[in-house]
């Protein structure tokens, strides 16, 4: 059985990009480490 986890997160536009990292760095090392599907 799949276990779905859903978060939203609401930011002003120049915090996301810390979120998101140089080149989406930091969303990648996310998706990875979690085994996630980040939108």
């Amino acid at each position: 059985v799949d276990n779905f986890l859903t978060i939203r997160l609401l930011m002003q536009g120049k915090e996301v990009g810390s979120i998101i990292g140089k080149r989406g760095d930091n969303i990648k090392a996310i998706r990875e480490e979690v085994n996630s599907l980040l939108k």
